[in-house]
């Protein structure tokens, strides 16, 4: 995995995440929906924090919840290592599927 430069990109409009990665038309339907590196243009996977609750009993078994709640730190994208802010583009796969219609 490759480092990326230290710098913070600023959020960025779907229409500019696709003018900086025109090549890049690969649209998320689950739990990374709106999501791509900014540096990047990686649409996943990506590495986040998550904290929740597991019910544990004596027997040894566990079960996790239904749902983990995403906590405020930045994703990391495993592509290029980067962490930090702009990952979440409002509309990136609604404007990615009407651009492949």
């Amino acid at each position: 995995m490759k480092q990326t430069e230290s710098h913070s990109p600023l959020p960025i409009t779907a229409e500019q995440f696709h003018s900086k990665f025109p090549r890049q038309l690969e649209i998320n339907s689950d739990c990374a929906v709106d999501y791509g590196c900014p540096v990047c243009g990686s649409r996943g996977p990506f590495r986040v924090e998550v904290r929740d609750f597991v019910t544990l009993s004596d027997d040894g078994g566990y079960s996790f919840p239904d749902e983990l709640q995403e906590t405020e730190r930045d994703p990391r994208c495993l592509e290029c290592g980067y962490s930090g802010p702009g990952f979440h583009i409002d509309g990136l796969d609604e404007f990615l599927a009407k651009l492949s219609e």
